[in-house]
């Protein structure tokens, strides 16, 4: 299908269809509910905005339809519904053959629904049967980008150039391309050639790309100028306004999301009645910290347009996060009943009953999720898998992360606890070769060092053990269970000054960490330095008056030091908390014997025996009851 072909084969801008469909590859990520994906955001006609997302920047003109079903797909394509438009495309090509015309509307409709491996295939045909068509390079370019072939992209950015030389949408494209690449010194002279061309709005789009490029390398000020410049030239624009600001968001500091919390409020004043905008805002602001005016921003957009389901799902989350399930599940309804055959809003109600202890409920969500996938939905697999490790059904959870590393081979957190729960299954062995592989295909993965290093010190391969960990240091400096776990290793190495080194280093950072003050304890105390120790403990209750453990560490180190009567205060203390607690019973005997209170000292010795009739050191205890005061 050659570019000089008239009427109907031509392949121009057809700018309506770009800013509805194209141009709306996300305002925001909205996520499928899978924690881990992403998804399209189509923006309503009567919003009319669009993201600097929009990869090719045309869609192909449509010619005279081939027929009534065609003209259907057609109108099926511009209101957004995208999976009835493909079943008709498909039946289109078995009337009228796989020609290149019909396959390239297919390759960009599977391209604008999100499904890039199946319209890279699409499009690869359709270019086989017209090879010199610059629209279908392109597009092969936009779709293998997102499938992760950078160089493969790359060729088909140059092939396009080469079919048209001057192809300014392949030129920003390529542009944004070579940015998201880290290459910016190759972006900047595209994007600046193309920054005085064309239209208004294309200098603005362009001067975008450009600032991002500034932006992103360090170049801040030259960045501003950019937008300040593509503001200029397009002042009404709330695209490219909204890619402004995501400039701002993907850098991430507080000074740039400040910054994009401007432009996005700049914009509302533009398009005050478009959700998508106070979703983004939205949005901004919780990653600025600030969550009530972020979850306010979400309640807009949501009440602007009560079905826009993206306001809804990041609602859900913030209620998750603060623990209203009762609010969360009322989203997670909704969802459901504005879509019940929507697998990743049954993720979502699933997720939502495994957070509020309904584990029945959960699990059913998660199946139904699992069906609604055709049995392919790993993230429901591993949290099923999560379910179980919790009911304590190992060799069922088991089952479940494998079938979600079957689904998603390289599916690190599933692989991480599944290794976890061979561990909890005593199948030590399974979970250090599992912990092995991942770390040798997730080097940088601190998680996988930390559970490794666990693993190997459960093995008692101590000097393995540590070495795993302050890899996992490495990878994630200060990393607080790292360095907690590297301690205890050391401490049980019998190298306590190390260990208590480590432990000084988590408490440098945190001075509130409770298991960090007790271990230190525990470390100081195997090393003879008595009086630290009992600081370290007495502080680790005072943060936490709940942690037993340090209260009975002091009371046993009182009572070695031969300081009863504080001794024996604790102990009593213990024993007000729990009065099942035999050993601490026994133990508050041994304080009183020491003091004389030989009737006191037979009285906890005889409620002891009671507990613990078998306990052969209470024979000693009602002999150290009837000896003289120590």
């Amino acid at each position: 299908m050659s570019q000089q072909r008239s009427g109907s084969s031509l392949w121009p801008v057809l700018a309506g269809m770009t800013v509805l469909l194209v141009g709306a590859m996300v305002l925001e990520a909205a996520g499928r509910a899978r924690e881990d994906h992403g998804a399209v955001v189509v923006i309503s006609s009567g919003a009319s905005l669009a993201s600097e997302e929009a990869d090719s920047g045309e869609a192909p003109l449509l010619g005279e339809p081939l027929d009534t079903s065609h003209a259907q797909a057609r109108r099926l394509v511009r209101r957004g519904q995208y999976a009835e438009a493909s079943d008709i495309f498909l039946a289109l090509l078995g009337t009228f053959g796989r020609q290149p015309d019909l396959l390239s509307e297919l390759g960009y409709l599977q391209l604008i629904r999100g499904d890039s491996e199946v319209a890279e295939a699409t499009l690869k045909e359709a270019r086989d049967l017209a090879p010199d068509n610059a629209w279908l390079s392109l597009s092969l370019a936009t779709a293998t980008a997102r499938n992760g072939k950078a160089q493969e992209a790359e060729q088909f950015y140059l092939e396009a150039l080469r079919i048209r030389p001057h192809y300014s949408a392949a030129k920003l494209s390529f542009g944004r391309f070579l940015r998201e690449e880290n290459r910016y010194k190759e972006a900047t002279p595209l994007l600046e050639e193309i920054s005085h061309t064309g239209s208004n709005k294309d200098r603005a789009t362009a001067l975008v790309e450009l600032g991002r490029v500034y932006l992103e390398g360090g170049k801040f000020e030259e960045a501003d100028d950019a937008f300040t410049l593509a503001i200029g030239r397009a002042p009404a624009s709330v695209t490219i306004r909204i890619s402004i600001a995501r400039g701002y968001i993907d850098l991430g500091t507080d000074e740039a999301l400040a910054k994009a919390t401007d432009v996005l409020q700049r914009a509302i004043q533009l398009a005050p009645a478009a959700a998508q905008l106070q979703s983004l805002l939205g949005a901004t602001l919780v990653r600025r910290g600030d969550v009530g005016a972020g979850r306010a921003a979400f309640q807009k957009g949501l009440d602007l347009d009560p079905n826009y389901l993206y306001a809804r799902r990041r609602l859900l989350r913030l209620d998750l996060n603060s623990g209203d399930y009762v609010a969360a599940r009322s989203h997670a309804a909704a969802l459901l009943t504005a879509d019940p055959t929507n697998s990743d809003f049954q993720f979502l109600m699933g997720l939502v009953e495994a957070r509020d202890g309904k584990l029945e409920n959960a699990r059913e969500a998660y199946l139904k999720a699992i069906e609604l996938e055709n049995g392919l939905y790993p993230e429901a697999h591993m949290n099923l898998g999560k379910l179980e490790r919790q009911a304590k059904n190992y060799e069922q959870s088991i089952a479940y992360y494998r079938l979600a590393l079957d689904a998603r081979p390289n599916y690190r957190e599933a692989k991480n606890n599944l290794a976890l729960t061979l561990l909890a299954a005593k199948r030590s062995d399974e979970a250090l070769t599992e912990l092995q592989s991942l770390v040798a295909s997730f080097p940088d993965y601190a998680e996988a060092w930390l559970n490794l290093g666990r693993t190997l010190s459960s093995l008692e391969r101590n000097d393995d053990a540590i070495a795993a960990l302050q890899q996992a240091i490495a990878v994630r400096p200060g990393y607080p269970a790292a360095l907690l776990n590297l301690a205890t290793i050391l401490r049980k190495s019998a190298r306590p000054e190390e260990a208590v080194a480590v432990y000084d280093t988590i408490l440098e950072s945190q001075p509130r960490y409770v298991s960090a003050w007790y271990n230190r304890g525990i470390a100081l105390d195997d090393s003879g330095q008595v009086e630290a120790a009992r600081a370290s403990y007495e502080k680790a209750f005072e943060l936490d008056v709940g942690h037993l453990l340090s209260l009975k560490r002091l009371a046993r180190l009182e009572l070695r030091e031969r300081r009863f009567k504080r001794s024996e205060e604790l102990y009593t203390e213990l024993l007000d908390r729990d009065a099942r607690d035999a050993k601490s019973r026994r133990l508050r005997g041994e304080t009183r014997a020491g003091q004389g209170d030989s009737a006191g000292c037979r009285q906890d010795a005889s409620l002891a025996k009671k507990q613990e009739p078998n306990n052969s050191n209470l024979q000693r205890l009602f002999e150290i009851c009837n000896e003289p005061r120590r």
